[in-house]
C-alpha cells in the first residue's frame, strides 16, 4: 500500500490468479510457497494465524510455530518473518511503527472489529515493543465494500452504536466495514493522516479476488487470499 512505500516494511495481498491460500487443503500449501517465491520472500519464515473471528493477537518471534492457533492478528519486529492471515471479504489491516520497526497484520471481519482486535493489537505492540499509537502507519486493505455488505436486523442491533456506518438503499441496509475500521484506528490513537484505505470491493471484482459472500464454498472448501506483512 502507498502509505508504506517509503518505510521499511512490505505488505501484500494475493489475488485469485495466485490460487486458493487457505491454510489447509487442496493446492493451498503449494500456492502459498509459489506466491512467496514469486515475491522474493522464499527465504523467509511464513507464520500464519488460524482464525477464530475474535480479538486475540499473538506476538511472533523466531521460535514461534508456523501456525498460530486461535488468533486473528500477528505482530513481530524480526526481519525474515512474514506474518499472514487469510481473507475472503474480511478486511486485512496492516500496521507498522517506523520508530520501533514493529509490524502487524489483522484479520478484521465484523466480529473481530466488534470484539476489539485493533485495540488488542495496539496494546500488544506497546507492551512488547514500546510502540506508540500516534507513530503508526495503518493500511486497510481490499475487502467487501458497503456496496455489497448487506446486513439484517440482528446485525443492526449489534452495531446500533455506529449508525453513521449504515447505508440504506430502498428496502435494504448495508454497512461500511472500512469506515468502521478507520474510526476504530483513530479511536486507538492512530493519526488520521497516517491511515490509508483501499477502496476496492472483493465482491465487485470477481476476476481479481475471492469473495465468500459472492461465491460461498467451492467443492466443499472456502477460497481465500493471503494478506501479509514483513519488515525489510
Amino acid at each position: 500500500m502507498n502509505i508504506f512505500e517509503h518505510s521499511e516494511v512490505l505488505t501484500f495481498l494475493s489475488e485469485r490468479a495466485d490460487g486458493n491460500m487457505r491454510l489447509f487443503g487442496g493446492d493451498s500449501s503449494a500456492n502459498r510457497d509459489n506466491f512467496l517465491q514469486k515475491n522474493n520472500l522464499g527465504g523467509c519464515k511464513l507464520v500464519s494465524a488460524r482464525l477464530v473471528h475474535d480479538s486475540r493477537v499473538e506476538v511472533v518471534g523466531k521460535d514461534s510455530q508456523i501456525i498460530i492457533e486461535k488468533a486473528d492478528g500477528l505482530v513481530a519486529r524480526q526481519k525474515e518473518i512474514v506474518l499472514a492471515v487469510t481473507v475472503a471479504d474480511c478486511l486485512p489491516i496492516y500496521l507498522f511503527d517506523p520508530k520501533t520497526k514493529v509490524c502487524g497484520v489483522l484479520h478484521a471481519g465484523w466480529r473481530s472489529l466488534k470484539k476489539g482486535v485493533i485495540r488488542e493489537a495496539m496494546s500488544q505492540m506497546k507492551k512488547a515493543f514500546g510502540a506508540e499509537a500516534d507513530d503508526f502507519l495503518a493500511g486497510v486493505g481490499v475487502g467487501i465494500g458497503a456496496c455489497h455488505f448487506e446486513v439484517k436486523e440482528d446485525f443492526q442491533q449489534k452495531f446500533a452504536e455506529f449508525p453513521q456506518f449504515f447505508v440504506r438503499k430502498e428496502d435494504k441496509v448495508f454497512f461500511d466495514l472500512k469506515a468502521l475500521a478507520r474510526f476504530l484506528l483513530i479511536k486507538q490513537g492512530v493519526l488520521e493522516e497516517n491511515i490509508a484505505i483501499k477502496p476496492e470491493c472483493t465482491y465487485c471484482l470477481e476476476d481479481n479476488y475471492f469473495s465468500f459472500r459472492r461465491d460461498g464454498e467451492k467443492e466443499g472448501e472456502i477460497q481465500a487470499m493471503m494478506a501479509g506483512i514483513t519488515v525489510i
